[in-house]
């Protein structure tokens, strides 16, 4: 083996061990935050109350007159 494949062996064994740690931060990342996301549904199903009057309906579905 020449110094120049010992070489070439070495930068591609960090370089991959870099991308492969990167990968498993960011896996772990989205589990935490999954698991976050499942754990408190207040935030997804938070609903509000409308309250809707008989005079505003009757005032959307009136018909307009005609010219």
């Amino acid at each position: 083996m020449t110094i120049f494949e010992r070489i070439e062996k070495k930068i591609f064994f960090r370089l991959l061990s870099f991308i492969i740690f990167i990968i498993a931060f960011l896996s772990f990342v989205a589990v935490v935050t999954g698991t976050i996301t499942i754990s408190m549904p207040s935030f997804s199903k938070q609903s509000s109350e409308i309250s809707v009057h008989k005079s505003e309906i009757d005032a959307v579905l009136k018909p307009e007159p005609k010219q």
